[in-house]
């Protein structure tokens, strides 16, 4: 039996390939092109989830001579905030020679190099990032042996504004006259929340003693005033938010009433100056 004939054209054609093909192409290897210079994928070290965002589909690349210190960067990554961005935000890339898995802020790794990736719009829209870049690093390229990403506002480190002042206010407070079908004992009212907003919690309890059977659809409430001669309304005194405390049982028994509410005056809760607790 003869052996396969090679033609000469399919010797050439092979010759020409192998001279185009890059030196070490194998999958999750370096490359090296026909200049010396490199192309290196780096592995990006946890945490790829913080507080802020999560990174997924990160591929990032080194390209230069094994000995330059002149790193040529190429990113491909997707962000998704876990947060509300400002629209100050930006995407940053950390290289290292030594490497653990603690954020940069906390890592003791050997920082080389940082470069910016991208800015962040404002809001939680997830971003797909696809960049270049040249950076100098303290090492050469051959002594880079990581990468973390990380979100970070250098201009959001102004503080917070601080939390509402809530303060309890213990109000003055006393039965309408014209109520005759029962009497009010040991009444205690407080209002709960910032002085100066007009949404804030109503607290009240006491002990109502009827003086006749109740038939069980009589409501007490709690009418808030201005202008208040203490501890009644005075005569230019102005009702400014009516809270109703629910309804009481039938019957002539002594009943505890403990009520907490949520009210809405039209003036804010530091303006106001008693109370009256009326029968509807």
């Amino acid at each position: 039996m003869r052996g396969l004939s090679v033609t000469p054209i399919f010797l050439v054609v092979l010759a020409l390939a192998r001279a185009a093909a890059p030196e070490g192409a194998r999958a999750d290897e370096a490359i090296t092109l026909r200049s010396g210079v490199t192309i290196t994928a780096l592995p990006v070290r946890s945490p790829l989830e913080t507080p802020e965002a999560s990174f997924t589909d990160v591929a990032l690349r080194l390209i230069g001579k094994p000995d330059a210190e002149t790193l040529g960067i190429s990113v491909r990554a997707t962000v998704v905030p876990n947060v509300d961005l400002t629209g100050k935000e930006k995407v940053v890339a950390y290289f290292y020679s030594t490497c653990d898995d603690e954020p940069p802020a906390r890592s003791a790794g050997v920082l080389v190099a940082t470069l910016d990736l991208a800015s962040l719009p404002a809001g939680r829209a997830a971003r797909n990032i696809v960049t270049t870049g040249t950076v100098s690093a303290l090492v050469p390229v051959g002594d880079v042996s990581c990468a973390k990403l990380a979100l970070l506002c250098q201009e959001c480190g102004e503080q917070p504004p601080p939390p509402a002042a809530y303060s309890i206010r213990h109000l003055a407070s006393t039965l309408d006259p014209h109520v005759q079908d029962l009497g009010l004992d040991n009444p205690s009212l407080a209002l709960v929340g910032e002085p100066a907003s007009k949404s804030f919690g109503v607290a009240f309890r006491g002990t109502v003693q009827p003086t006749l059977d109740l038939v069980g659809v009589e409501k007490p409430v709690i009418r808030l005033y201005t202008g208040c001669t203490d501890p009644v309304p005075g005569p230019d005194a102005t009702n400014v938010a009516t809270v109703e405390l629910g309804s009481l049982r039938s019957g002539s028994n002594l009943q505890r009433l403990a009520a907490t509410k949520d009210a809405t005056a039209f003036v804010p809760m530091q303006d106001i100056g008693c109370a009256v607790i009326d029968v509807e």
